[in-house]
């Protein structure tokens, strides 16, 4: 079970639970039923800071890959609990001091369309990095392929971490 909090952290608005079993449908359920997960961005409260501070913020698909990053010492990445970015969630993105995003949707089908869409949505409201990923998401990769990626990004000044 994962805690979803509201984007000052103060408040818990909701959960996801996710099915532990591969052939369990759905993989993830969110409660309360009604969460509008338009609104949110998950970890935004722990990473905001960070992002305005660099003016980068990192977009990922789901919870565990945010983690994987944290890990890794990458403080500002929230998960748009999906594919695509809302309405609501560009309005949110707007609305802060950043300039730069660094887009790592899974490396599948719905992630390619996920770069297409969010390309065409915020191309010309931000500098866009859509790294390369080696396995399904980033939740998968090593750590080594983690750092690899990271300091790639940071050469080409395309990151700040």
């Amino acid at each position: 079970i994962i805690p979803i909090k509201d984007h000052d952290g103060n408040n818990t608005i909701g959960i996801i639970g996710r099915s532990t079993k591969e052939y369990k449908l759905p993989k993830f359920l969110i409660y309360p039923k009604g969460f509008d997960k338009r609104f949110y961005f998950y970890n935004y409260h722990n990473a905001i800071e960070t992002a305005i501070r660099t003016s980068c913020l990192f977009i990922l698909e789901g919870q565990g890959d945010v983690w994987k990053l944290y890990e890794h010492g990458v403080m500002n990445a929230v998960s748009i609990f999906g594919k695509t970015i809302s309405k609501e969630q560009e309005d949110i993105l707007l609305s802060i001091p950043i300039t730069h995003l660094v887009i790592l949707t899974d490396n599948d089908q719905a992630g390619r369309e996920s770069k297409v869409q969010i390309k065409r949505q915020l191309g010309r409201s931000f500098r866009l990095t859509f790294p390369r990923i080696p396995t399904k998401d980033v939740g998968e990769m090593s750590d080594t392929q983690i750092t690899s990626m990271l300091d790639k990004l940071k050469e080409i000044g395309r990151a700040h971490v």
